[in-house]
């Protein structure tokens, strides 16, 4: 569990300004998230435009990409999730602003300080702005390399040309710490030593998955199901024996007499090879992995594992065993990712050294690139990320998949860009139902009219103890496409609603548990039975009632 304290006064004012105007109505919030969303699509398209020298088309593709990617049916429709867009918005007219700076000279410091202002902004409304700095350094190191090489010397210039920038991040945290008493972030309790591994992997491997993969359309999810049949045993079994089969010449994996990037390309093979074997292997070893977790459930098995089910009495075994594979699975895969990056960093080393000879594409994706890893540091080292945190990342990935299409990346990066754009746009919101968002905004409506007419009747100073309150419809999650991170409402935004439509009110408000529902309901009722004291608890019914679904916390 986390608790969230952050100091982002500019979002709290666009808040304020929305209920100035729209009041109560949830369509002058969303449209709000929708204007910042096609302004920033905007702004990419001159951003993009002006890195790759008026080339209408990769800013045009770059633009199109960014504002119908599947992963803004996560953040674009949420109210509460406008904070990336805003500071994605000030971050590209920094940019915009430095950029013109960089290949102008001619404005004096009008730029540099509109881009510092813009900077200013992004920082008062989300943390993660503080990779600007590092993404200007990167722009000078590898967009206006004034060395054949890339040494210590151009870095340091790169970091002087920066120190505004690294001034303005540094009274920002300083300020920061003053208003909240401390750096902020999220508190973080106490978790097992599985969560602790589990979570730096998940983000790392759906960081860079989900931004090219966001819906499972191949059905590997399915493919790599913890209760594989003969079949599956038996495809994979045989691929197994493929990749010893390829990999048996190779007697000497890594040769460390070797010169760098030979060294780095052979230990990125072993790892290749590593990650491989754990992932075909796994569907031959899911049987077994399942017993000891079961076991571990009874009370019989490994201490290890038994020691990570702490919530067995809210949890079936099956949910461990999901649990068990997703580690397998996606540490494999981060590992296949760092074994693909290690080659591809091998066979460019001498070019990446070369900057300075390097073609103008080659640097433009290079520092694409750069921007696109700089949040996954701050996700990793806050333990915090979904898919909506991709808004930012995406927008430098947009960029390299265009220029690879459309800069002749070779047939094989042509390709590959190819069937990614195509596969984007194709399960984009803009063309396919995410439907679950208004499902919950129609069962959030449905809860609080019903709470609304049940208040009368409350004792002045009730504490509201809820019940049965949605976390998700099961249902959704069988459809190709669907959202993954769907808000509903917590005990804090139930309060907040009250502030709101009953001023001076000394209600108490808690969410005792959630239900996962199975269909989506006809009909949202609530049942209020007074409790012991103060308390009033209230129960949330949903017709029909096999939509109800079941306790999922």
């Amino acid at each position: 569990e986390k608790v969230q304290k952050c100091y982002r006064p500019i979002p709290a004012l666009s808040y304020g300004i929305d209920y100035s105007i729209w009041a109560m109505d949830p369509f002058g919030y969303q449209l709000t998230n929708l204007v910042l969303h096609t302004l920033v699509s905007v702004l990419l398209f001159f951003f993009m435009r002006m890195l790759t020298r008026g080339r209408d088309g990769a800013a045009w593709l770059s633009a199109v990409l960014f504002a119908l990617h599947p992963v803004m049916a996560e953040s674009v429709p949420a109210t509460v999730r406008r904070f990336d867009a805003m500071a994605a918005l000030f971050i590209l007219l920094s940019l915009i602003t430095f950029l013109k700076h960089t290949e102008t000279y001619t404005s004096g410091r009008k730029n540099i300080l509109l881009s510092l202002f813009f900077y200013a902004l992004a920082l008062l409304t989300k943390e993660i702005s503080v990779i600007l700095p590092f993404i200007i350094i990167a722009a000078f190191v590898t967009l206006y390399p004034e060395e054949g090489r890339l040494s210590l010397k151009s870095l340091m210039k790169a970091v002087k040309e920066t120190s505004p920038y690294i001034i303005l991040t540094a009274i920002y945290i300083a300020w920061r710490s003053y208003v909240l008493s401390g750096i902020g972030g999220y508190v973080t309790k106490a978790e097992g030593i599985a969560a602790m591994i589990q979570t730096p992997v998940n983000i790392f491997t759906d960081y860079f998955t989900v931004m090219a993969y966001p819906v499972d359309f191949l059905g590997i999810g399915m493919l790599f199901s913890p209760y594989p049949g003969p079949v599956k045993k038996f495809f994979f079994g045989a691929l197994l024996l493929i990749i010893l089969l390829r990999a048996a010449p190779r007697k000497r994996m890594i040769n460390i007499n070797s010169s760098a990037a030979n060294t780095l390309a052979s230990a990125s093979r072993a790892l290749l090879l590593f990650s491989l074997l754990c992932i075909a292997g796994y569907p031959l070893f899911a049987d077994y992995i399942n017993s000891l977790i079961q076991k571990a459930y009874e009370g019989s098995g490994p201490r290890f594992i038994a020691g990570e089910m702490n919530s067995k009495d809210v949890y079936g075994v099956e949910t461990y065993i999901y649990k068990a594979r997703d580690i397998i699975l996606n540490t494999c895969f981060m590992l296949l990712i760092f074994a693909l990056s290690g080659t591809a960093l091998a066979k460019n080393m001498e070019r990446i050294k070369r900057l300075h000879s390097a073609p103008f594409r080659t640097r433009l994706c290079l520092f694409l690139l750069i921007w696109m890893v700089l949040p996954l540091g701050i996700y990793l080292a806050t333990s915090v990320a979904g898919r909506y945190y991709l808004y930012i990342p995406l927008l430098p990935f947009c960029g390299i998949i265009s220029i690879m299409l459309l800069g002749g990346a070779g047939c094989g990066g042509i390709f590959t860009a190819f069937v990614l754009s195509v596969s984007l746009l194709w399960y984009s919101p803009l063309f396919r139902d995410y439907g679950e968002w208004k499902e919950s905004g129609r069962i959030t409506s449905g809860f609080l009219s019903g709470l609304s007419e049940s208040l009368p009747e409350m004792p002045a100073d009730a504490s509201i103890r809820i019940h049965d309150y949605p976390d998700g419809i099961a249902s959704y999650e069988k459809i190709t496409p669907h959202a993954h991170e769907v808000v509903y409402m917590n005990d804090y935004n139930i309060k907040s609603w009250l502030n709101l439509k009953f001023p001076g009110n000394r209600f108490e408000v808690s969410i005792e548990n959630r239900k996962r529902l199975a269909s989506p309901p006809e009909r949202v009722d609530i049942e209020t039975v007074a409790g012991e004291g103060k308390d009033v608890h209230v129960f949330i019914k949903y017709y029909p009632e096999d939509a109800s679904g079941h306790l999922s916390r």
